[in-house]
């Protein structure tokens, strides 16, 4: 099994305690109603949803409150002797940015949510 690594960052419109409290603490009910056609399931694996929880997210198949950046490191854990090409790694942040895009475009349009 091979391991990639792969930075991504943007900016978003809004607090990062507003899109922690959107991704981590309310995510289990808001993703899936943000994302129908994307989510599937998101559940917590363990911990209280606080600093070292493990969360899954399972995605279908065909899936101004200050700023923030958001700052992650996608881990790919290929099997046997997989590998991942360039435009596929590219085409995975594509969708990982939409994804955020999703959840900024909610947040704004919802002011009233984790806050």
């Amino acid at each position: 099994m091979g391991v990639i690594e792969t930075p991504l960052e943007f900016k978003v419109g809004f607090s990062a305690a507003r899109m922690f409290k959107a991704l981590i603490i309310e995510s289990y009910t808001l993703l899936p109603e943000m994302m129908p056609t994307a989510i599937k399931k998101y559940e917590l694996l363990h911990g209280d949803g606080g600093v070292g929880s493990i969360a899954q997210t399972t995605f279908h198949d065909d899936s101004v409150n200050g700023e923030c950046i958001i700052k992650i490191i996608i881990d790919y854990h290929t099997k046997g002797d997989a590998e991942l090409k360039e435009e596929e790694i590219k085409a995975i942040k594509d969708q990982a940015l939409g994804f955020y895009t999703v959840i900024e475009e909610y947040l704004l349009a919802h002011p009233d949510v984790c806050v």
